[in-house]
């Protein structure tokens, strides 16, 4: 995910693209959409994870409550304008073939931008339009609330071939996108081979009488991959099998008709594979988002002890005990070494007669129950001991087949809360460490923090001047209500190369009086 942004969600009219780095601050006042825009990646993570029937689950008591379409659509949308999510996300160049649909070969590794509107009608969500840019090339599909698409475009051209020919259905209920079939009249599956028939006639037409073997076109047609209209043109220009084909389209360039009508068929007919290679994306980028919440669970003394497999923290904090309890030798030695390294204490679990403890082990050697302690160590210990799991490649293995690092969005909210402001420091500097050891277990931390906290912010500010981490990589989000006070702006202001930060609000931590 290289960035995101939303229109008509909650309190935000158009956020305009905020890009996701390594460590993203977000701050601002009390209901002014912080929390808005950090809640929609575990919005995004619930509606790919349950099985749904609409395109968006806006309550899961697991994660977060958005209450329904109409409680989180802005209410100062027009009327007829849904609630839009825009991503923009970064496809590999490898092909993926897929059962239903052709195989997709991408030029080169390329960032595509994708919007989907989500609209409800009698009390139904449905996606009524998805646009998508990659390169200099454009898809729009409209569709009503029953999936099927009113008009189909490719670079502005209508490419429906009679009315009700396509459909956008959600076969995989786990999936965000819907994907988009073609329908005769009695809903039967018809050649979706159409495109690329089309193309081939228009070609033959080209080339004349003089092409005996058909299968010719048909390979040079599917042998192209996908990219930019140059990239296409120059495919099409140096297929040497086929040397009336070359002489006939040698002038032409991107504007050419001809070229332009072939281009256009070409893209259609990748639609479905490539709606099918962003919704893999997209499911697979926000399964892999970790949600902190702001009020974690309060310590207990004994926990009850449960036969149960725990593989993640859940966003309150509750199993944590388990979760301890559950690691391996190798996992809790890698835990305590990253603990310690950073706060100067060690966290450990013990089990018996049926009860777990969770105990801290101070920097003189002691022992103590976790509620034996400030309230703080039970407020922090569920965001450090997530931090590590999202970073150590003891529980991110890959694939033996996936050759891509692993992303994994780690988002906190208020981390700050009942810490001394000396260990709000600590957890900046364990934010830093973390993304540092993710990259050398080749994995990709990005970390997304909602806080109040001026020390996690100057902590961070000081560690750029002192090059622990590139300025580069860090963006701080200032949320603001506009002068109207009904809608959120945002903006950057982010760190210059020595720790300062830049277009910052005077007193922006000071009361106005």
């Amino acid at each position: 995910m290289q960035s995101i942004r939303l229109k008509n969600l909650r309190s935000f009219l158009d956020t305009k693209e905020i890009p996701i780095n390594d460590i993203n601050i977000f701050v601002g006042q009390n209901s002014s959409g912080k929390s808005t825009f950090l809640r929609t990646f575990p919005l995004l993570k619930q509606s790919v994870l349950r099985d749904t029937r609409g395109p968006i689950l806006w309550y899961d008591d697991s994660l977060v409550d958005f209450g329904s379409y109409e409680e989180a659509r802005n209410r100062y949308a027009k009327d007829s304008d849904g609630i839009h999510f825009c991503f923009k996300v970064r496809l590999n160049t490898y092909s993926r073939r897929y059962f239903f649909y052709d195989s997709l070969n991408l030029e080169k590794e390329v960032d595509v931008d994708i919007e989907i509107e989500v609209l409800e009608q009698n009390r139904k969500n449905y996606i009524g339009y998805i646009s998508v840019y990659i390169e200099n090339q454009t898809i729009k599909i409209e569709a009503n609330s029953s999936g099927n698409v009113k008009a189909l475009y490719v670079n502005d051209r209508s490419m429906s071939f009679n009315e009700g020919a396509h459909k956008l259905v959600k076969f995989d209920s786990m999936g965000l996108l819907p994907q988009l079939i073609f329908l005769s009249k009695n809903d039967k599956h018809v050649n979706r081979e159409y495109y690329s028939n089309q193309c081939k006639d228009i070609i033959k037409s080209i080339i004349g009488n003089k092409l005996k073997n058909e299968h010719r076109i048909v390979r040079m047609i599917s042998d192209l991959s996908i990219g930019s209209k140059e990239h296409i043109l120059k495919s099409l220009k140096h297929d040497s099998s086929i040397l009336t084909w070359e002489k006939k389209i040698k002038k032409w360039t991107i504007k050419t008709e001809q070229f332009r009508e072939i281009n256009d068929l070409i893209i259609a007919n990748y639609v479905p594979s490539l709606l099918k290679e962003i919704d893999d994306k997209l499911r697979t980028y926000f399964d892999e988002c970790k949600y902190i919440a702001p009020i974690r669970a309060k310590a207990v003394r004994y926990y009850r002890r449960q036969d149960l497999s725990v593989s993640e923290i859940d966003a309150y904090g509750d199993n944590l005990h388990m979760f301890i309890d559950n690691l391996k030798k190798s996992q809790m030695a890698d835990y305590q070494n990253f603990v310690k390294e950073v706060f100067d204490f060690i966290p450990s679990a013990e089990s018996s007669k049926g009860q777990i403890t969770i105990n801290i082990t101070d920097s003189k050697g002691e022992k103590f129950n976790i509620t034996d302690l400030g309230f703080g160590y039970s407020q922090i210990l569920p965001i450090i001991t997530k931090l590590w799991y999202s970073f150590s490649h003891k529980n991110n293995k890959r694939s033996p087949w996936d050759n891509h690092n692993k992303t994994i969005t780690l988002l906190i909210e208020q981390p700050e809360l009942h810490l001394h402001p000396a260990m709000q420091a600590q957890l900046a500097d364990a934010f830093i460490i973390a993304t540092e050891y993710a990259k050398k277990n080749d994995i990709t931390l990005k970390l997304i923090i909602e806080t109040h906290s001026p020390v996690i912010i100057n902590r961070i500010g000081r560690r750029i001047i002192e090059k622990k981490i590139d300025y580069k990589k860090v963006n701080v989000m200032l949320f603001q209500l506009d002068n109207s006070l009904k809608n959120t702006t945002i903006k950057s202001t982010n760190f210059n190369e020595n720790g300062v930060l830049l277009n910052w609000p005077l007193g922006f931590f000071e009361p106005e009086n």
